[in-house]
């Protein structure tokens, strides 16, 4: 068996290497270290090798661990004002995401309501207008313009309305991707929420482009 001498060098020698490299050492290993170091002193001590200062070594090793529980101390708390600053950080990036969709959700509606306001508006006057030419007892040139018009409109209304729908889906789809316990069924949801709402913004912006057909179409015979 190594003798309490040798014992004691190689764990000094190990203490220096962790001296060297602390950042590899965790809190037990230095644990052990410090113990193994104790116990050589103690055989040491026993054996009465002179050529030791056992007193001064083991104030060292006192010294060492309270250095170690120390830095323990101030890395637990760093480590605790580290996780509160990334739990703040993360309360506020949820908060302004939720925020953002909020907006895009609102802002989508409110496109989608514009435009069933217009076209429904135009569709209304035009139908108005179209009743006075029918009954009046000439014939008219503009009733077959107006009825050009009137259909843009109305197909326009009936976009807004299918964009709506398209949108209310996509929602629908994209929450049941959520709660979907398998990860294919769960990236086949996702990809369906695309689809409707790519499909929602088509047919939404195909609302608007024939309101202004329909428009132009309007202007052109007032024009005339």
């Amino acid at each position: 068996m190594m003798d309490a001498r040798k014992l004691l060098i190689n764990l000094l020698y190990r203490a220096s290497a962790q001296s060297s490299e602390m950042s590899g050492w965790g809190h037990r290993q230095t644990k052990n270290l410090l113990r193994d170091l104790r116990a050589a002193l103690d055989q040491a001590q026993e054996r009465k090798l002179t050529a030791l200062n056992v007193s001064a070594l083991r104030n060292y090793l006192d010294d060492w661990e309270r250095g170690e529980a120390e830095n323990q101390r101030v890395s637990a708390t760093v480590y605790q004002q580290q996780i509160e600053e990334w739990k703040a950080r993360l309360t506020a990036d949820t908060a302004h995401s939720i925020e953002m969709f909020k907006a895009v959700l609102e802002a989508g509606q409110t496109a989608l309501k514009t435009a069933i306001v217009i076209n429904g508006g135009a569709a209304a006057a035009l139908l108005a207008t179209l009743a006075d030419v029918i009954r009046s007892q000439s014939p008219n040139q503009l009733l077959a313009p107006l009825g050009q018009s009137w259909l843009l409109f109305m197909i326009g209304l009936g976009s807004a309305g299918v964009a709506t729908a398209f949108r209310y889906l996509s929602q629908a789809t994209y929450a049941a991707s959520m709660y979907a316990e398998v990860e294919a069924k769960k990236s086949k949801y996702y990809r369906g929420g695309d689809w409707l709402r790519n499909l929602a913004v088509l047919t939404g912006l195909s609302s608007y482009v024939l309101f202004f057909c329909g428009a132009i179409a309007v202007a052109k015979m007032i024009v005339r």
